[in-house]
């Protein structure tokens, strides 16, 4: 007894309040907390639930509306299926084809027009930045019917011209070409390249190069040699000409005449 009275006197000199009654509270808080937490998990499940039971509402019109806008999508969308006829293509037509743009596109459009009907792919060179490299790209993706196909060629206007003459020509009077005379091709004259006779002490560089057969720099050298010596009297001084060689010589020598 006396034990418990020091207790209760200390607890009553410290403040504390007996063990029992902070154990109440804590019970009591802890009850608190668990029901609030059951509340809660009560509350979300059944929102849980009625997301759940909501969805497949919410699907189904989803589905509907996406099933609706693939349907339109697949109208209104016309897929073109190359190669098409060149008189039956659209601008948008041929934009499609990679490396045709717009302003191509727009100027063969144009061209047709103009003309009517293409009558060969090879027509549209005529066009101004339209080139082989462009005609075998086109060729690739578009065609001309065999229906309205004629061989393109630039000299068509030409011919047609001089056919349409000679038909005039024909229901006038008859016509009759003769053909002009060959013309008789003198045979060519061969020179003689061999040496000739030449007096070396009277002639001139120019008779000298024309009868040896050298060159005129050479016969002009041996010339000035000539005049330098007073004239040649031996076949040897030609030697003192700078460019006579041996052989030269050789070639030269049975047709120089020295007095």
């Amino acid at each position: 007894m006396n034990s418990e009275n020091d207790f209760e006197e200390k607890d009553k000199q410290t403040g504390r309040k007996p063990l029992a009654t902070e154990l109440y509270f804590v019970i009591i808080i802890a009850v608190f907390v668990v029901v609030f937490a059951a509340a809660w998990l009560l509350d979300t499940e059944d929102d849980k639930a009625e997301i759940y039971y909501k969805a497949p509402e919410v699907t189904e019109a989803y589905t509907d509306i996406f099933d609706s806008k693939q349907a339109t999508t697949k109208v209104s969308i016309e897929e073109t299926h190359f190669p098409i006829d060149i008189n039956l293509a659209t601008v948008d037509q041929l934009c499609e084809i990679n490396g045709i743009g717009e302003v191509i596109a727009q100027k063969i459009i144009d061209y047709r027009t103009e003309v009517g009907i293409i009558h060969d792919l090879k027509e549209l060179e005529q066009i101004s930045g339209i080139g082989e490299s462009t005609i075998k790209l086109l060729a690739e993706n578009v065609f001309v019917s065999n229906s309205d196909y004629i061989p393109f060629t630039t000299t068509i206007a030409t011919t047609t011209k001089i056919t349409t003459t000679a038909v005039k020509n024909t229901t006038t009077r008859e016509i009759t070409t003769t053909a002009p005379p060959e013309s008789e091709v003198p045979e060519p004259e061969f020179e003689d390249d061999s040496p000739r006779e030449v007096h070396i002490n009277y002639a001139n560089a120019d008779e000298i190069a024309d009868s040896l057969k050298i060159s005129h720099e050479l016969a002009e050298q041996i010339v000035s040699v000539r005049e330098q010596i007073g004239g040649y009297s031996t076949l040897e001084e030609l030697y003192l000409v700078d460019s006579m060689t041996q052989n030269i010589m050789l070639q030269i020598m049975d047709h120089i005449v020295i007095d």
